[in-house]
């Protein structure tokens, strides 16, 4: 070593060009004078010797880039009061005007009259270029999290463990707990019973190695509300082609989903009424009928009698309360499994499902001929509304909606025609 200090020779200097990297000697005063440098020193580098010297003076300080002088020169100072090696990463310029990452090993060496520093560079550029990639990809990643509305989750298949982004609390005012020795019912108990078990279905899926997931589900908030949520998830692989994690989103569509609800229920329903209008009447009736029941059900057509008088005389405003009020008259005498409409001005039909017996039936006629009478009488109102009622019975009359409808209807033309105030079973 006491050679390195006073020059190297011809076999020294080939000896030290062999080493991967750049080789540099310099002196231990302010500007780290550069005594001898390698081959792989100036390829690393891109200068001549003649131009370290003529643009840096061989002051190799010079060639550190200024932000990192500071804690270069602290750094040393540091390190040599603990011994004579450094090692220290920072940047040195290159002939075309950029910055390269290094990292230098060094061994202090020398006596009192001259200490020189024998330094070996590795270029970390790429390394620290990747790393700096890296990490503008997770504080993009983050920034996208911390502002997007949506809840992003991540299941490691393989350990069984879920993570999600920090909005899961502010959307949903508690912490997740994802515990996959939990029954069933425990382990989703954050999700609406109905939702339960398509959610379960979906998770086994996921486990299988389904590569896409959707499903509209409704989470319960801190306060016991039910939200609606669209879950996405993506699964991921390993090389071996098994299922290794699954990445997804939980999105709000609540709002989305009780607008679509609220058009679909303008859709079904009368809006004077709140009862099915024709179509849907018809519709879940038949609906029903096509599972061909082993019950009893009745159909029944009501025509309120001499309506017209009622508009004329107390206007349509006034007509219209009066069927409103007749139509919750209806639903008081009805199941909810039952299925009522208004199928016409002043028209209605019921169809009762799952009757014990026909005579069942027949007295439901005859308590809407009792409610009809009695609901307009007393201080409030001053007149009579009556109505004439049409039934057909399931089997015997008819196995679909269609055929039910039209022998109740000829049941019904009959109780017109017999004086209305009073019901017809459909006799052939």
């Amino acid at each position: 070593m006491e050679r390195l200090l006073k020059g190297l020779s011809p076999d020294g200097e080939a000896l030290l060009n062999l080493i991967p990297g750049g080789v540099m000697q310099c002196r231990n005063d302010a500007g780290y004078t550069i005594v001898e440098v390698n081959d792989g020193f100036f390829d690393m580098f891109g200068f001549t010797k003649e131009e370290l010297a003529e643009q840096f003076q061989n002051r190799f300080i010079e060639m550190i880039h200024p932000s990192d002088r500071q804690i270069f020169l602290i750094e040393v100072e540091r390190q040599l009061n603990k011994g004579d090696r450094l090692s220290l990463s920072y940047r040195v310029v290159c002939k075309d005007g950029r910055y390269k990452w290094t990292a230098s090993s060094a061994q202090l060496f020398g006596d009192e009259r001259e200490q020189r520093f024998f330094c070996i560079f590795l270029d970390l550029t790429e390394v620290r270029d990747t790393q700096e990639k890296l990490r503008l990809s997770l504080e993009h990643l983050e920034i996208i999290m911390n502002q997007s509305s949506n809840v992003i989750f991540e299941w490691d298949l393989v350990a069984d463990e879920i993570t999600v982004s920090p909005n899961w609390l502010g959307k949903f005012g508690y912490a997740p707990h994802y515990d996959a020795r939990l029954k069933k019912e425990e382990l989703l108990r954050h999700f609406h019973p109905d939702d339960m078990e398509p959610m379960a279905v979906l998770m086994d899926e996921v486990k299988k190695g389904a590569p896409n997931s959707v499903i509209d589900i409704r989470i319960s908030t801190a306060k016991e509300q039910y939200i609606w949520c669209r879950l996405r998830a993506t699964t991921q692989y390993d090389a071996e082609n098994k299922p290794l994690r699954a990445v997804g989103t939980i999105s709000d569509i609540d709002e989305e989903k009780r607008t679509m609800e609220d058009l679909r229920r303008r859709a079904e329903l009368d809006a004077l009424t709140g009862l099915y209008n024709h179509a849907e009447m018809e519709r879940r009736a038949q609906q029903y009928l096509q599972g061909n029941p082993e019950t009893i059900c009745a159909m029944f057509i009501i025509d309120v009698d001499n309506f017209k008088q009622v508009n004329d005389r107390q206007g349509h405003l006034f007509g219209d309360a009066v069927l409103a009020e007749l139509a919750a008259g209806m639903k008081k005498l009805t199941r909810k499994s039952d299925v009522i409409g208004r199928i016409g001005g002043d028209e209605f039909a019921m169809f009762l499902k799952d009757l014990p017996s026909s005579q069942i039936a027949e007295e439901k006629a005859r308590k809407l001929l009792d409610m009809f009478e009695k609901l307009f009488r007393g201080e409030k109102y001053s007149f009579e509304v009556t109505c004439s009622v049409g039934l057909a019975i399931y089997p015997w009359d008819g196995n679909d909606y269609q055929t039910l409808y039209h022998c109740s209807d000829l049941a019904l033309y009959q109780a017109k025609s017999q004086g209305k105030n009073q019901y017809v079973r459909y006799d052939p």
